[in-house]
C-alpha cells in the first residue's frame, strides 16, 4: 500500500504467473498462516491478491471475470484491481528509480549476477523510500490484464472459487 517491496523472487523471464505461484515460497507461507494461526491473532484470514492472470485458489484472491455491474462481486473485482494497481505502479517507481531494470533496457551480464542487481535495487529503493527520498510519481494504469482461456482445474481452483465466493458475501454482500 505504501509502494514497498516486501517480498521478492527471481526467475527467468520464460515463467509464467502460475508456475511462479505454484512454486513460491510465499504461497507456502501464506498456507502455514492460514492452517496454523497465531491464537493471538482476532482473524484467521491471510490472502494475497492476484490479477486475472492467476488462478484462484484458498490463498490467493483474485478478480472476478464479467462480474455484473453493483454486484457484490463487481465492487470486489473492483477493489481487487484498485489494490492490484498500487501493486504495478510501485514496480513502475521502481523501474524509473533504477532504470536498469526497465524492461526496454537489458542487463549484459550472466544470469546470476543481473539477478543479484535486480535484488539488489529492490533492497535500494526500499531504504530510499525509507530514508525520504523523493520518489517518481506513479503512473496511473488501469489496464486490465487480458482473461486467461483456461484455468488449471484441481482442488485448489475449485477451493480458490468457494473461498472467494465466501469472501464476497461476508464482505461485499
Amino acid at each position: 500500500m505504501d509502494y514497498n517491496i516486501l517480498n521478492i523472487r527471481i526467475t527467468n523471464g520464460s515463467s509464467n504467473d502460475k508456475f511462479v505461484w505454484r512454486h513460491s515460497q510465499m504461497r507456502e507461507t501464506i498456507y502455514q498462516l492460514r492452517n496454523n494461526p497465531d491464537p493471538a491473532e482476532m482473524n484467521n484470514e491471510y490472502y494475497l491478491i492476484g490479477d486475472g492472470g492467476y488462478t484462484p485458489s484458498p490463498v490467493l484472491l483474485t478478480p472476478c471475470q464479467e462480474a455484473a455491474p453493483g454486484s457484490p462481486e463487481f465492487r470486489y473485482s473492483d477493489r481487487v484491481r484498485r489494490t492490484r494497481c498500487r501493486v504495478e505502479q510501485t514496480f513502475g517507481i521502481w523501474k524509473q528509480v533504477f532504470r536498469c531494470i526497465n524492461g526496454d533496457r537489458s542487463l549484459h551480464y550472466i544470469p546470476e549476477f543481473s539477478s543479484q542487481i535486480v535484488l539488489a535495487t529492490a533492497v535500494l529503493y526500499n531504504y530510499l523510500r525509507h530514508q525520504g527520498m523523493p520518489m517518481p510519481v506513479p503512473l496511473r494504469n488501469h489496464r486490465v490484464r487480458a482473461i486467461p482461456m483456461v484455468d488449471f482445474v484441481d482442488d485448489d481452483y475449485i477451493q480458490g472459487l468457494q473461498v472467494r465466493r465466501n469472501f464476497i458475501l461476508n464482505h461485499f454482500a
